[in-house]
């Protein structure tokens, strides 16, 4: 946990990387070896085929038996998820170069006096976003299907990192399915799988019936709660102590437990509305994505105000055409007025 303090450089991206994965680590080994043998009895072991398949779950299928196996026949060449990175590679690329364009103070006054103005940026952040984890997610592919599967593979066997969150009709749509899946098989562990546990044995013992539903609420809102640490721990190690703590502190830990409440009270408000005729309308269906953009837009700075500090947009994963695309973004016409200040 203290590596990500002690080596950093000058690029944001890999300051980030190299910090979650030491998180994430210490969170998924605490959970093997020492919390679920304390709730679950668990033996305190993980093999090494368990530790490789968990941490490519987040992408491919693992069939359990025989008869699943069967159902995925090779039908792809290694060479076919070549062009889906390109794409996905190219779009980072192209709207990365315009984020660099935008200082954090830009961005602070477009919040407060171009509203609409912002909702474009982010939601160009948001497509900017999984397309360079859709990318990433075809790298690793890559090296996998060239690794373990002698260059083919089954296209029903893999998922993309993340599905077009823009898309989403709620925003428990967002975090659940659409969000990048990079976290989840730790996030299901721990806290999920033992805030569970311990809520429903809790519950049980003063006999509310409703033990099971409580215990899965519970741990739902305990995933957002853990995502704020890392989430805090990731601004800390980029700002330093001092500007964490007299600025920043607090503000995504905030972000992530007011989207972990309004989930839960989609789902209540889902459930009120179950087996009604106008639930599935076109109209409905364009509400619920204006209000899942809107909300997740308006709590955005929350979010966005300590990685700003350290200009985290400017420090793209896929950047060789971004001077390119820059020169051509100052020769076209009216691209002036949609671009920050550093254009």
């Amino acid at each position: 946990m203290a590596f990500p303090l002690i080596f950093m450089d000058l690029s944001g991206s890999w300051n980030l990387l190299g910090a979650t994965i030491p998180f994430m680590a210490f969170l998924r080994f605490f959970d093997l070896f020492w919390v679920a043998p304390m709730i679950q009895n668990k033996e305190a072991y993980a093999s090494m085929s368990f530790l490789q398949e968990e941490f490519w779950v987040c992408l491919r299928k693992f069939p359990k038996t025989e008869e699943e196996k069967k159902k995925y026949v090779k039908d792809r060449k290694f060479y076919h998820i070549i062009p889906h990175f390109i794409i996905h590679a190219i779009i980072s690329d192209i709207i990365g170069a315009w984020f660099m364009t935008f200082t954090r103070e830009d961005l602070m006054i477009i919040y407060h006096t171009q509203p609409l103005f912002f909702f474009g940026f982010f939601c160009m952040a948001l497509i900017a976003m999984c397309s360079g984890f859709v990318a990433n997610g075809y790298i690793m592919q890559l090296v996998y299907v060239l690794m373990y599967e002698k260059g083919s593979y089954c296209k029903a066997q893999w998922r993309r990192l993340m599905e077009f969150p823009v898309c989403a009709t709620s925003l428990g749509d967002i975090w659940s399915f659409r969000w990048h899946q990079s976290l989840k098989p730790t996030w299901l562990n721990l806290p999920f799988a033992e805030v569970r546990i311990l809520t429903e044995r809790a519950l049980a013992k003063r006999h509310i019936k409703s033990a099971k539903r409580l215990g899965v609420m519970v741990a739902a809102l305990s995933v957002f709660i853990i995502s704020g640490v890392l989430h805090e721990y990731l601004v800390y190690v980029n700002v330093g102590l001092t500007n964490y703590k007299s600025t920043f502190m607090g503000q995504e830990m905030c972000f992530f437990t007011i989207h972990g409440i309004a989930v839960m009270l989609e789902k209540f408000a889902a459930k009120a509305c179950k087996g009604k005729s106008w639930v599935n309308s076109t109209m409905v269906i364009w509400f619920r994505r204006a209000w899942t953009l809107g909300f997740a837009c308006y709590t955005f700075p929350l979010f966005l105000r300590g990685f700003m500090e350290f200009d985290s947009w400017h420090a793209g994963a896929f950047t060789p055409y971004q001077p390119k695309i820059l020169e051509i973004i100052r020769r076209t016409p009216g691209m002036h007025r949609l671009c920050g200040s550093l254009f």
